[in-house]
């Protein structure tokens, strides 16, 4: 019986990863196939860290966001503190 190797990267993209590491090891180690499979392995690491870095921004962003909306109710509950106790010194 003779092993046919996926090599060509739009093959080996629909694999899930069990897939994938499947034919990485039904094919010899030094092969095309298995150079075929590391390089696919390396394809989706290098997206899922762009993928990561992307929601680390994003993150970054809606913190700062956020912070900003805290420091404005803090104003707002500092001049509401204020204009209460004028009024309350008044009466």
């Amino acid at each position: 019986m003779r092993m046919v190797f996926v090599t060509k990267r739009k093959d080996l993209a629909p694999l899930t990863l069990d897939e994938l590491a499947d034919k990485g090891a039904e094919a010899p180690a030094s092969s095309m196939a298995a150079q075929s499979v590391n390089a696919e392995f390396m394809r989706r690491q290098a997206v899922s860290q762009d993928e990561m870095t992307q929601a680390a921004k994003d993150t970054a962003t809606y913190t700062q966001q956020n912070a900003r909306y805290m420091r404005w109710s803090v104003y707002v509950l500092a001049a509401s503190s204020v204009i209460n106790a004028v009024f309350s010194a008044l009466h």
